[in-house]
């Protein structure tokens, strides 16, 4: 098995050598990481470029400008070479037992596609995905887990088989882009597979941080154009997109609260 790691990164050195740690204290290694900066100011590109030179398995690919996470990760699935591909932003970090738990049930279970819980501040609570499969450990994404969620995965958890399923992300939109990509997966009829196992670490909360995630009321904006889009390729009955939304407006009246 040859996996490539895709690491996207913007002016976040201060997390940069944490996350290439954990890659390089896998139990199992990967044949290769491949660092993506999106157009990084000056001082925090060379910052990126001292750190990978530290990591021998590691190179570093510079985008000209900044483009968005979406045109980092497809770069970085362009520049793999390994027959799978795993995600890994920048500000979070993988347990060291993360690939030799994934991989080895991916070559059992013939799966394309995983995911798993991430750990986030410290706790480890299911997803609302979770607590509609309770009794399994390993379960696959359906309709139903898109309408109710827009977080089926966090990027950091994927990993796919790269020649195997389409995983390309929207260049035109800079939030939303990975609940419209999984979205479009799973109603385009790929088998998306979730294993109830925390392998992942994020310090921070995405809808508490800094990053584009941490912009709430944006972020509600981009997936109510994503319900949009998913209405308009077909994939989600007009009455059904009405609820989605709905519900997706309740969700930001309780983060707004809660902030």
């Amino acid at each position: 098995m040859t996996v490539s790691v895709v690491i996207p990164f913007f002016n976040s050195g201060h997390t940069l050598v944490r996350a290439l740690k954990s890659v390089a204290a896998q139990t199992l290694l990967p044949t290769e990481a491949i660092i993506v900066d999106d157009g990084s100011a000056s001082d925090q590109a060379l910052a990126a470029q001292s750190i990978v030179a530290a990591f021998p398995m590691m190179r570093l690919v510079r985008l000209k400008h900044n483009c968005g996470p979406s045109a980092a990760r497809n770069r970085g699935i362009d520049e793999a070479r390994g027959e799978f591909v795993a995600f890994l932003d920048a500000d979070d970090h993988w347990l060291p037992e993360k690939l030799r738990r994934c991989l080895p049930l991916m070559q059992e279970k013939k799966i394309d596609f995983l995911g798993h819980s991430n750990s986030v501040s410290g706790n480890n609570k299911q997803s609302i995905n979770d607590r509609l499969h309770p009794l399994a450990h390993l379960y696959s994404m359906n309709r139903l887990d898109i309408y109710v969620s827009t977080s089926q995965f966090a990027p950091s958890t994927v990993i796919f088989r790269r020649k195997a399923i389409p995983v390309r992300f929207d260049e035109n939109i800079r939030r939303s882009e990975d609940y419209r990509l999984w979205g479009d997966l799973v109603f385009g009829g790929y088998d998306l597979w979730k294993l109830k196992e925390f392998l992942s670490v994020r310090e921070s909360a995405h809808i508490k941080g800094g990053g584009l995630s941490g912009d709430v009321g944006s972020l509600l904006a981009a997936h109510l154009l994503t319900i949009s889009h998913f209405s308009k390729r077909g994939f989600v009955a007009a009455p059904v997109a009405f609820l989605m939304r709905q519900f997706l407006r309740l969700k930001y009246i309780r983060h707004r609260r809660f902030l």
